[in-house]
C-alpha cells in the first residue's frame, strides 16, 4: 500500500487486486495479443517505409526493447535473477490456443532482432517478478524462497500497477525541460542537494567548486535511479521502504545523497581533479570506509533531516 496499489482497508484488497488483474489481461489482449495477430497477416514488406506499416511498428518496438534490455543489463549485470527464463509466460501469447501461423510469424520476425536482445530477453521479463521475493536474510542476501505461487504467477500484473504509480509520482525527474529548473524535477533536487552540502560541509562544496565538479556529475544517477545501483539489492529495498513511508516521500532523496558523502569526505579531498574524483566516487563504498550498516545509514539520514 506504500505505492497506493493496495487500499489500507484489508477487506477491500482482494476486490482491488481482482479488478486490476482482469484489467491488465485486457491490456495484454488489446496492445499485445491482438497486435501480434494483426502482424501475422502479410500486410507489407520489411523494407516498406509507410509510417503506419506493421514492420515499421515492429522496428520501433524493438528499439524500445533494446533500450529496456540495456537498462536491465546496467542495473544488475551480475545478478542471476535477470538471466533466468520466465517461469510464468503470458499464455495469451504462447499458449496452445495461439494459431500456428501466428507463432511462425513471430519466429520469422524475431530473427531480425539483435542477438543480445534474444539472449537476454528473459531478463527483461523477469525483472517484474522482483518484488515477490521475501525481503532478505541477516546475511544481506535475497531469500531463495518466494512468498506464494499465486503471487509469483501474478507478479507481472501487480508490478505493472506499482511501477505505474511510482512513475506517476516521480515523472518530473524524467522531463528534460526540468533538468535546468531550480524548483522541480532533477534540477530542483540538485538545488536541494547543493544547499545541503553547503550547510553540512561548506569546505567540501568549496573543494568541488575548485576542481569544477558540480553535483550533477555524480548525483544524476543517484537521483534518477533512486540509488538502485549504489547499494546491495536488499539494502535498496529497505531504503525504498524508508522513502515510500516517509511523509515527505521522494523529497527525502537529496538528504539520502548528502548522507552518502558524509562518511567518505576524507577520501573526496584526495582527488585534485574532477575527472579523477568522478571516476572513483562510485567506488568509494560507504560500508567499507565506515563499517556502516544500512540501519545506521538510515539513522544518519534522520539526523540530517532533523538538523
Amino acid at each position: 500500500f506504500l505505492l497506493n496499489y493496495l487500499p489500507y482497508n484489508v477487506e477491500k484488497r482482494q476486490e482491488r487486486i481482482t479488478f486490476n488483474r482482469r484489467q491488465y489481461e485486457g491490456y495484454v489482449k488489446e496492445f499485445v495479443f491482438e497486435s501480434c495477430v494483426a502482424d501475422a497477416m502479410p500486410a507489407d514488406h520489411p523494407l516498406n517505409l509507410e509510417p503506419d506499416g506493421n514492420w515499421i511498428a515492429f522496428f520501433r518496438d524493438n528499439e524500445i526493447l533494446l533500450q529496456i534490455n540495456k537498462d536491465c543489463q546496467r542495473l544488475c549485470p551480475d545478478f542471476d535473477f535477470f538471466r533466468r527464463p520466465t517461469e510464468y509466460s503470458c499464455l495469451s501469447l504462447f499458449g496452445k490456443e495461439v494459431p500456428v501461423g501466428v507463432l511462425r510469424r513471430r519466429g520469422e520476425t524475431s530473427a531480425l532482432q539483435s542477438r543480445s536482445l534474444n539472449k537476454n530477453l528473459a531478463g527483461v521479463t523477469n525483472i517484474i517478478h522482483l518484488p515477490t521475493y521475501a525481503p532478505f536474510q541477516p546475511s544481506h542476501r535475497l531469500s531463495s524462497g518466494l512468498v506464494t505461487q499465486s503471487q509469483r504467477k501474478y507478479a507481472e500484473m501487480d508490478t505493472f500497477y506499482c511501477f505505474n504509480n511510482l512513475m506517476t509520482e516521480i515523472h518530473p525527474n524524467f522531463l528534460r525541460k526540468l533538468d535546468g529548473s531550480r524548483e522541480a524535477g532533477l534540477g530542483g533536487q540538485m538545488k536541494i542537494l547543493s544547499d545541503l552540502l553547503s550547510k553540512f560541509d561548506n569546505n567540501l562544496c568549496k573543494h568541488f567548486k575548485k576542481i569544477e565538479l558540480v553535483p550533477e556529475h555524480f548525483a544524476f544517477r543517484w537521483l534518477s535511479l533512486l540509488l538502485a545501483r549504489e547499494f546491495m539489492l536488499p539494502d535498496v529495498l529497505l531504503l525504498w521502504d524508508t522513502l515510500f513511508s516517509d511523509p515527505h516521500r521522494f523529497n527525502l532523496l537529496p538528504y539520502v545523497c548528502c548522507s552518502m558523502l558524509m562518511p567518505i569526505i576524507i577520501e573526496l579531498y584526495v582527488f585534485k581533479k574532477n575527472d579523477k574524483l568522478l571516476l572513483n566516487i562510485y567506488n568509494l563504498n560507504v560500508y567499507e570506509k565506515s563499517n556502516m550498516k544500512i540501519m545506521h545509514f538510515l539513522q544518519r539520514i534522520a539526523g540530517i533531516v532533523e538538523n
